[in-house]
């Protein structure tokens, strides 16, 4: 999860046995730097204390409106307004019905009616009530007034019965979260953003292919941030271990040819106006074999000649409809000792605390990027290689 330090979360928790989830929920946000406030309803004391969530994040717990802790203001009002984020979780059908309808008559719905920051909404309850038109429509109604709704996930529900209704993971509402406000003023809004990574295989025969050792981290990183700054994400991705990067459209291939095909495919029909960016990382099979094989090349075989034959690499500047609407980056990363800084030249060097995507847009070259390692602490990928954690 990024740094959300000086950021401000409140979790609404109501009356379902989900409740009990929330209590990672606030632990992992509050771990982030997060200032957590958490309110619950009445009900959901029933099945949470809320001295948990009062351990768990150093902050009250806000239940009662009437409640004098001796601070003098209105705190429904000031804990609205200091809010970056509000998540409402579990969201049982009552109180989606209260706030689609306006109804302040608790801390929680008090305070969703006076903030005016982004609203997550997740929906947990039976199947049968959640599918019903009445909550349906209020969910409809939440939407239409700018409330984001998170899809209820589905399995065995504590009812005993199997469906739609359940609370997702504590890790899915966190990146929901983390979404809205790591990047709050969005500064890719708008643009598409094209990412490959990860290795290709090239076919030798039927059971054997040509590859390296490519991770794809440094492209999911990539991924990741540039979904997080707002833009509309594609990640074109080689055979890798990597769980994939939430909010972002993923397309899996194999070969160097599919990898190509993919990103043709994500090109055409742009809108006119609308920036796109093509981030590819040169880790794809520069060589193919000529002819595939047929069948499978017997173990005792002594001599095996192959003829390769160069492949165009799939982020070359030469290739047709790249330019001159698409951006092209391509990314090495060099890790060089402070020393020897002085040394680079200074075309060639872009700071350890360079931005990625503020490269001016309709710039086409070859990027590279020059940081100097950090001798102490825990490292985690990012769009520059290491971050310390």
């Amino acid at each position: 999860m990024e740094n959300l330090t000086g950021k401000t979360v409140i979790l609404g928790i109501t009356g379902g046995i989900a409740a009990y989830k929330m209590a990672n929920v606030a632990s992992a946000l509050h771990k982030a730097g997060a200032k957590v406030h958490v309110i619950m309803t009445e009900n959901a004391a029933k099945f949470i204390t809320p001295l948990t969530f009062e351990t768990l994040t150093g902050s009250k717990c806000m239940i009662d409106t009437f409640d004098r802790d001796f601070q003098f203001d209105v705190r429904h009002i000031s804990v609205a307004k200091e809010a970056d984020v509000i998540l409402i979780a579990p969201a049982t059908a009552n109180v989606i019905a209260k706030m689609a309808h306006g109804i302040a008559d608790d801390m929680l719905t008090t305070v969703v009616l006076a903030a005016k920051c982004k609203k997550l909404v997740s929906p947990s309850m039976n199947t049968a009530m959640l599918e019903n038109p009445v909550t349906q429509d209020n969910i409809a109604l939440l939407r239409n007034y700018g409330f984001t709704i998170i899809d209820s996930a589905s399995g065995y529900l504590a009812c005993g019965d199997t469906g739609s209704g359940k609370l997702p993971e504590p890790e899915v509402l966190c990146r929901w979260i983390e979404r809205e406000i790591a990047y709050p003023d969005r500064p890719l809004q708008g643009k598409k953003v094209v990412v490959t990574a990860g290795p290709t295989q090239e076919a030798l025969d039927p059971v054997r292919y040509l590859t390296n050792h490519s991770t794809g981290k440094m492209g999911y990183a990539i991924a990741r941030d540039a979904m997080l700054r707002g833009a509309e994400v594609t990640l074109v991705s080689g055979p890798v271990s990597l769980e994939p990067v939430p909010f972002v459209k993923v397309r899996r291939v194999t070969s160097a040819a599919d990898m190509f095909a993919a990103i043709r495919e994500e090109l055409p029909g742009i809108a006119d106006g609308v920036r796109q960016v093509v981030l590819g990382q040169r880790r794809l099979r520069k060589r193919r074999v000529d002819q595939i094989i047929r069948g499978r090349v017997h173990a005792l075989q002594k001599d095996l000649r192959l003829k390769l034959v160069v492949r165009p690499q799939v982020t070359d500047p030469g290739v047709d409809q790249l330019q001159p609407v698409h951006v092209l980056l391509k990314l090495r990363v060099f890790i060089v000792p402070e020393d020897q800084l002085a040394h680079i030249p200074d075309e060639l060097r872009v700071q350890f605390v360079g931005d990625l995507f503020e490269v001016e847009f309709g710039h086409v070259a070859p990027l590279m990027i020059i940081s100097s390692p950090i001798s102490r602490g825990s490292f985690r990928p990012g769009p520059f290689g290491l971050f310390r954690s």
